[in-house]
């Protein structure tokens, strides 16, 4: 895994800091002993190198900020949205992009990814997210109850009330809520039982 506290292979930390470009990435990638590589993708090694990898399995995007502009020589939403893009772009036929339902800019790249579409959601109502459900699309987002929610094939599935996984802070930190669906939602694309995630869930501190 890289992210930008370092790098990782299994519990063994190869490096320290800001680890979320393609160096950092390529290093994790050509080690010996990784089946499954987790790379956080920032948006400045992108530009300053591209991307680690010309496909992937998975892609997530997580939100477009406009805080990030008048960096790195992005100026402007459009460019941020291009840029960030491109991770859905390279996800294979066979593979899945992930997506955040809550930031418009980010649901709206379903139309750029030639991955199968899955959405997640703080919020249950948001019109994607029903969209989906009604498809028969796969989905995770929280009910109005506060529950974390799987939908597939018509089939509503609870999974676990966000106030048990500890880095959601009792429920009260929902940029964490909505970083948990779409890990949740990537690992089960890889297989992870529900079981298994469930039991994970409730040992995920921040």
């Amino acid at each position: 895994m890289t992210n930008s506290d370092g790098v990782y292979i299994g519990d063994e930390v190869l490096d320290h800091g800001d680890c979320s470009g393609p160096v950092s990435a390529r290093m994790v990638l050509a080690h010996p002993e990784v089946d499954i590589a987790v790379l956080e993708t920032a948006r400045g090694g992108i530009l300053r190198e591209g991307l680690a990898f010309r496909k992937c399995d998975v892609g997530i995007i997580t939100n477009v900020s406009e805080d990030h502009l008048g960096r790195d020589g992005i100026d402007t939403l459009e460019d941020l949205i291009k840029l960030k893009r491109l991770v859905a772009e390279v996800v294979m036929k066979t593979g899945y992009c992930i997506l955040n339902a809550d930031d418009p800019n980010v649901a709206a790249m379903n139309a750029y990814t030639d991955g199968e579409v899955i959405y997640t959601s703080t919020d249950a109502t948001q019109p994607h997210v029903k969209a989906a459900i009604n498809k028969g699309c796969k989905v995770w987002y929280v009910n109005e109850q506060g529950v974390i929610c799987h939908s597939a094939d018509g089939v509503i599935q609870q999974f676990m009330d966000c106030t048990m996984v500890p880095i959601t802070i009792s429920g009260m930190a929902r940029h964490n809520i909505a970083n948990l669906l779409q890990a949740l939602a990537a690992a089960e694309t890889q297989g992870i039982t529900m079981e298994e995630l469930r039991k994970e869930g409730c040992h995920i501190y921040a």
